[in-house]
């Protein structure tokens, strides 16, 4: 119960963090939002599959799993472009 206190915890911080930085990209912070409610998810089904030895909710709790880690592949990839992108310089003409 104490990781699923810490790994929600973590995810809240990192979803505050991208939907307060500035400049702000909405793509990540959709994805923030996104890895933090498939979270919730993931918990959920866990506890239920647990519960139940149901196949196909433990079908679905690893699909979950699955979305969860393409969501923060993509996110991270995102990040890293964002972060290296030259900046833009203004001139006065």
């Amino acid at each position: 119960m104490i990781v699923i206190v810490a790994l929600l915890a973590v995810a809240k911080a990192t979803m505050v963090v991208w939907l307060t930085s500035k400049p702000s990209f909405r793509p990540l912070q959709g994805i923030s939002v996104v890895i933090v409610l498939l979270l919730l998810v993931q918990i959920v089904l866990g506890f239920a599959t647990l519960g139940t030895g149901n196949q196909v909710i433990a079908f679905v709790h690893f699909a979950v799993a699955m979305a969860i880690f393409g969501a923060t592949i993509s996110g991270a990839s995102m990040a890293l472009r964002w972060t290296s992108r030259p900046r833009e310089t203004t001139t006065s003409v």
